[in-house]
């Protein structure tokens, strides 16, 4: 009969006795094993944290300013002319709500620039604004006059803000950084152009508990619209005031503005746009979601590592536990609350870590987010309750799974099996199965082959492929296990004459649950590792050779400050008509794209000339066909990205909107393209202008007359327009790639944080290893062998589990990449890449693995040496 719990201690008393006692004698391997624990649990919150900047920044700009909109009216693909906010007044009537037009650009120092005409600064964003409206709003809202900055009090200050034709306003972090003061004047490149304005005063840090965006500028609306050039807007934001009618209103200024048929806007809310930009980004924020998991996961094996090393040296206290009347049961909750001790310490120092993190991954995310999707602000780092519950579920979730095999064998072993066991504890049962990791690696091969899932947005998210993976990494780990006895007898073999190496091999010839739980860390941090970096090439050996074949021109021209996509620093057409005109020139190619919704998504539409070299260098996928275009129809050229998501093929029809009204497009061919996973449409050059009215370009390609000297063509123009980065081929395939490698950032410090969390992993089992192991100690230093040789010992010991983890990480690294290419990459984003390995950088990883194994191996030993005692271990 089992005993009855009534005498079973209490948790409190269990956790202050033993668990606190026990991790403040072994405070430094405690210690290190919560730096682990926090640094995964703070990685995953960081990128939490970055990915929700990185959406909330596509609206940042303006509610900082002026509180968050209602509704926000725009033109698809293009400006709202002047003339159409009348009309907008008009299509509401006498509705009391507030209409604030928006004008948007980008500006950049011209004092910022390097002697390299392709370096430049960081562009600040420029909002076009009625100030005498917005000032109207604050004195509305009832600000403090001391929150309010003295131009915006004062009538006459105001006023000459207002009126002064060259007149910025900035914010004071954007202000240091330029190293400007009120009254400075600064050359800016404003639209390919160079201008002088003047800072004639300050915004507010903040308004309200809202901080303004350190990129932030503004300018009077008249003012930025003259110095653009234009004769319109970007959108115009609807505010309506709080009150009782407030939704009836909103109700019917929604019903009046989408009844205005006969006008092309689109009306959306503040969730709307999020939305947008939330399904925009979604397949890039998942993918790095999961990766700054892996750390955690790694992490995860260190608390079952940790309590299987507790269960091997408090065999008498479980003994005496179980003599006194505790059940099993009760036992295996008593380790469950060691690792919820653990794990909760460790969720409360990832919060902090994590809140710190967070300040480097932001500006990492949102840049890539700018580079790939759309211009954003970079959001303020913040912690919500969501946070502080999904971080503390984590950590506590992960640490009881962490903790059931070892609170499981402390549980099931009987007492009088407890004392008699020796030192080195058998392994977990669980690792003696290798079929289970068969079937686990057989089912993720079937997941492989199953579709994505399609989110309610419009985006694709591979979950099959993550089961895959998932299994991979598991059915992995199980078959790992198996290769540390042929490790041992490889290391003995190599050595056998040499007595430390024998000694070290011998150790894995007969693995304990430790040597198998640090090599499962080890193995999961070297697959991932593997994997991306099989991922990271395949992408960089196709996008090497996109790129050769697109850019085929001798000279490539764009705006300084140019970012891509949603970039506002364009060309004027005047200046490239001036180039064009040149005798060096033979040909000038503009191009320029707008994003217009397609599908329920932004989706970039780009107009280029459509002459037989031109789509030469499309990289078609698919077409052109045979089929005729329907009357009234326009050719164009879908990318992959778009084709898979909307399944457009050769043939098809599809409508766009544009400010002149909807347009039919008809699929001539599919190409490949690799500058964004939203999805590209390309049509002809004269067609696109007219439809949206452009007068400037995001780009120019230039192919000169024969015998033309490139670098002075290149340095008269240089000369000429100092508003311009003006670039040869090889040029701008070098800056395209860092632009590459500056997108791949992030992932690569996710890599290196889970190959840290390892090699830590390592250097805690080997702690556990030799606490256990004293009386052998004892026994090799009585026979004469010094603590050198015992720490070689070890070393040889770390070095065969490193080893045998490099090895099948390597390879299941190579099949987790091939999912990561073919499945996970390609239901993301749509694209099909190349597949591309460097043995090279493989080997560099494998001696750097290897290498710090075996020296972090020796110097824990040494150390451990040092603060031993050999009485205690007698």
């Amino acid at each position: 009969m089992a005993p009855r719990s009534s005498s079973a201690l209490p948790l409190a008393a269990f956790l202050r006795l033993f668990a606190v006692r026990h991790a403040w004698r072994e405070r430094l391997q405690t210690g290190l094993l919560l730096a682990i624990l926090a640094l995964g649990v703070g990685t995953f919150l960081s990128i939490r944290i970055a990915n929700r900047a990185a959406v909330e920044g596509f609206q940042l700009f303006t509610e900082s300013l002026q509180g968050p909109s209602d509704r926000i009216i725009e033109t698809p693909g293009g400006r709202l002319p002047l003339a159409d906010l009348p009309a907008i007044r008009e299509a509401l009537g006498g509705l009391s709500v507030y209409l604030f037009p928006v004008l948007e650009s980008s500006l950049l120092p011209l004092e910022e620039r390097e002697e390299s005409p392709t370096a430049s600064a960081s562009p600040a964003r420029v909002l076009g604004l009625d100030l005498v409206q917005f000032r109207s709003l604050a004195a509305g809202n009832g600000e403090e006059s001391g929150d309010a900055p003295d131009w915006l009090q004062d009538d006459e200050a105001f006023w000459d803000v207002v009126e002064n034709p060259r007149h910025l306003l900035l914010v004071p972090s954007l202000a240091e950084e330029w190293g400007l003061r009120v009254g400075d004047e600064v050359e800016v490149i404003l639209r390919g152009e160079k201008q002088t304005l003047t800072v004639a005063g300050l915004l507010p840090e903040a308004r309200g508990d809202q901080a303004l965006p350190d990129n932030l500028a503004v300018m009077d609306l008249p003012v930025l619209a003259e110095r653009l050039g234009i004769a319109a807007v970007d959108r115009v934001e609807l505010i309506v005031a709080p009150g009782p009618r407030r939704e009836a209103l909103l109700a019917e200024a929604d019903r009046r503005l989408r009844g205005a048929t006969s006008r092309n806007w689109r009306v959306l809310s503040p969730e709307d746009r999020e939305a947008e930009g939330a399904a925009m980004t979604a397949a890039f924020r998942l993918n790095l979601t999961v990766l700054s998991l892996i750390a955690l996961l790694t992490g995860l094996y260190l608390i079952a590592q940790t309590l299987d090393a507790t269960v091997s040296r408090r065999r008498g206290e479980i003994a005496t536990l179980r003599s006194l009347g505790i059940t099993a049961r009760e036992i295996q909750r008593l380790w469950l609350a060691e690792a919820v001790f653990y794990s909760a310490v460790a969720g409360f120092l990832g919060l902090l870590a994590g809140y710190g993190m967070a300040w480097f991954t932001v500006d990492a995310v949102t840049g890539t987010v700018r580079a790939l999707y759309r211009e954003t602000a970079t959001s303020s780092v913040k912690l919500t309750a969501g946070d502080l519950l999904l971080t503390f579920g984590i950590s506590l979730g992960g640490g009881l799974v962490a903790a059931w095999l070892p609170s499981r064998d402390a549980a099931q072993t009987p007492p009088a099996q407890q004392l008699r066991l020796a030192r080195r504890i058998p392994p977990f049962p669980v690792f003696q199965h290798p079929w289970v990791g068969v079937l686990a690696l057989l089912l993720g091969t079937a997941l492989a082959f199953l579709p994505p899932f399609t989110s309610a947005g419009g985006a694709q998210i591979p979950v099959a492929g993550y089961a895959t993976a998932f299994l991979y990494l598991v059915g992995g780990t199980l078959l790992a296990v198996q290769g540390l006895q042929w490790a041992g007898r490889l290391l003995h073999r190599l050595g056998r004459n040499r007595p430390t190496v024998a000694l070290g091999s011998s150790r894995l010839r007969a693995p304990t649950s430790r040597h198998q739980l640090a090599l499962s860390g080890f193995f999961v941090a070297i697959t991932m590792a593997a994997s991306m970096t099989f991922l990271i090439q395949s992408f960089e050996s196709t996008i090497t050779g996109w790129l050769q074949q697109r850019l085929q021109g001798d000279l490539f021209l764009s705006s300084v400050g140019f970012r891509g996509n949603e970039s506002d620093q364009r060309m004027r057409a005047e200046i490239l008509a001036a180039i064009e005109g040149r005798k060096e020139v033979a040909i000038l190619d503009r191009s320029r794209s707008v994003s217009v919704p397609l599908a329920g998504r932004p989706a970039r539409l780009t107009g280029l000339p459509l002459r037989r070299t031109t789509t030469e260098k499309l990289l078609l996928l698919e077409g052109p066909g045979e089929q005729t275009a329907p009357e009234g129809s326009f050719p164009a050229y879908a990318n992959e990205s778009l084709a898979r998501r909307t399944n457009l093929s050769p043939g098809d029809t599809v409508t766009i909107p544009t400010p002149s009204g909807p347009r039919d497009l008809f699929i001539r061919g599919v190409h490949a393209d690799y500058s964004s996973d939203n999805g590209q449409l390309i049509v002809d050059l004269p067609p696109f202008m007219e439809w949206f009215r452009i007068d400037a370009f995001d780009t120019a390609a230039v192919y000169t007359v024969e015998g033309t000297d490139l670098r002075a063509l290149q340095e008269e123009l240089q000369a000429a327009y100092p508003g311009l980065v003006i670039r040869r081929n090889a040029e701008l395939l070098r800056d395209a790639l860092s632009l590459f490698h500056q997108t791949f950032a992030v992932t690569k410090a996710l890599q290196a944080i889970a190959l840290l969390v390892a090699l830590v992993g390592l250097s805690l089992s080997l702690i556990s290893l030799l606490r256990e192991t004293g009386r052998e100690i004892a026994l090799q230093r009585t026979l004469g062998m010094s603590r050198h040789e015992i720490a070689r010992a070890s070393a040889v010991e770390g070095l065969g589990v490193a080893l045998t983890g490099l090895v099948s990480g390597l390879l299941m690294g190579g099949a987790l990449g091939l999912v990561l290419i073919h499945v996970i990459n390609r239901q993301s984003f749509g694209w099909t890449l190349d597949t591309a390995y460097s043995l090279a950088d493989a080997g560099m990883l494998a001696l750097a693995v290897l290498g710090l194994s075996f020296l972090i191996s020796y110097l824990t030993t040494l150390l451990f040496l040092r603060t031993w005692k050999p009485a205690t271990a007698l």
